[in-house]
């Protein structure tokens, strides 16, 4: 790896230790590398990670963790070999690929020591017979309990510290995550309606056509609850045969088609996005990934019909689509596009209705989302400044500083004296 990889490792790590109270520890997930331990790290962790027997269990722990992360698309909590819990999230800075794990150790949820501090010396006891098994004692001392809430945030935190780093796909992993929930909201589906036998194949029908109701009378929770009940049903008509489902799900999709020729659009239209998607279902040979495409769509198309009812005026829309795309190199005709508006159109009504133009909005937008990862991250200014959406570090810094005044880095350094 180069050497801006490690720079970032010690960020995360440096942030774990200043704003966690937690340490933290790299773990190369080959081995390969001596682990990178952060100074606020447990000091059991850390005797344990560095010795010649223990390091292996530490190191295949968070490894495993790491895989189970990725998976959730969420940080994993895990009991090591000695009981203590840990908290990991892979490095994976392309979203797939897992070179490295990120681990805070050495935790204890709220009356687990004395459950557990028996069976921690005996088992180190075996590790490890000889003279360094008193510094092992002696660290395990210092260990302190922690109520929940306060793993949780710790958990949350180190997510944050490691996508805002870029060591892992933010995009990549909220997806998983979502996917993950998914998943786990059908199992719960399908037990709750596997009494449902005889009337499957209606049921579905009925749920369909309910589902193309809620487009336009429903809220967005009501929806995706419904989605999930349709999703459930077919998974269990089906047995999760994958061709099965495809063509229960090819039904549903025709259905609020259906819906929408009712309801007065163009049938030649409809019918030719319809086989568009029909033709998309046929493409997937994975399950889960079938049944959360059809989520996303059926949810994509529940927004759109209310981003077009809701009358929105013109600088609302602008406004809605700068949050949404700050980070991008964004042209004023493709704002005033979304919008249903000229270029002109969308200036005069900003400038009119806001007191603001379009260019203050944007800066506005970008400035505190630069704030954002200057308090909480220690990443370089040229790479807030990308992240950001502005053309160049020195352009990123003249806006900073006549927005708030006073600049980027005078800023940072203001945080750090007060948290000291």
């Amino acid at each position: 790896m180069d050497e801006s990889f490690y720079k970032r490792i010690e960020s995360v790590l440096e942030n774990l230790d200043n704003h966690a109270h937690c340490g933290g520890v790299y773990h190369d997930i080959e081995g390969k590398d001596f682990p990178r331990v952060g100074k606020a790290f447990c000091r059991l962790c850390s005797a344990c990670v560095f010795h010649s027997r223990a390091g292996d269990f530490c190191r295949q722990a968070a490894r495993a963790g790491a895989y189970q992360s990725l998976i959730k698309g969420n940080v994993h909590y895990f009991k090591c070999w000695l009981g203590l819990y840990g908290i990991v999230i892979p490095v994976a800075p392309d979203g797939e690929k897992i070179i490295g794990a990120i681990e805070i150790g050495g935790l204890l949820p709220k009356g687990e020591l004395q459950k557990i501090q028996h069976n921690m010396i005996s088992t180190l006891s075996a590790i490890d017979s000889g003279e360094r098994l008193q510094n092992f004692i002696n660290a395990f001392q210092g260990i302190e309990e922690m109520p929940n809430v306060e793993m949780e945030k710790t958990g949350e935190f180190l997510k944050e510290a490691v996508l805002s780093s870029g060591l892992l796909s933010a995009e990549k992993f909220s997806v998983r995550n979502a996917l993950w929930l998914q998943q786990e909201r059908l199992a719960v589906g399908m037990e709750a309606l596997g009494s449902v036998r005889g009337e499957r194949r209606k049921s579905i029908l009925i749920c369909s056509e309910d589902l193309a109701g809620l487009f336009h009378a429903g809220s967005e929770n009501d929806f995706l609850k419904k989605t999930d009940e349709v999703l459930s049903l077919i998974l269990l008509e089906s047995y999760q045969d994958v061709g099965k489902v495809k063509a229960f799900l090819a039904m549903v999709v025709t259905i609020l088609s259906m819906n929408s020729i009712l309801k007065g659009d163009k049938w030649s239209k409809i019918m030719t996005v319809n086989n568009l998607y029909i033709e998309e279902i046929a493409k997937f040979d994975d399950m889960k990934e079938l049944c959360f495409w059809f989520e996303r769509l059926t949810l994509k198309l529940f927004r759109n019909v209310h981003i077009e009812r809701k009358e929105e005026d013109v600088s609302e829309k602008v406004i809605t689509y700068l949050h949404r795309h700050f980070n991008e190199n964004i042209r004023l005709v493709e704002v005033a596009r979304f919008a249903g508006a000229s270029t002109s159109g969308v200036m005069h009504k900003l400038k009119k209705e806001t007191g603001q133009t379009f260019s203050q909005h944007l800066n506005s937008i970008r400035v505190k989302e630069a704030k954002r990862l200057l308090a909480f991250t220690s990443l370089p200014l040229g790479e807030i400044s990308s992240r950001c959406g502005f053309r160049d570090q020195s352009y990123f810094t003249k806006v900073f500083t006549k927005t708030i005044n006073i600049g980027p880095r005078e800023f940072r350094k203001m945080l750090v004296s007060v948290s000291q």
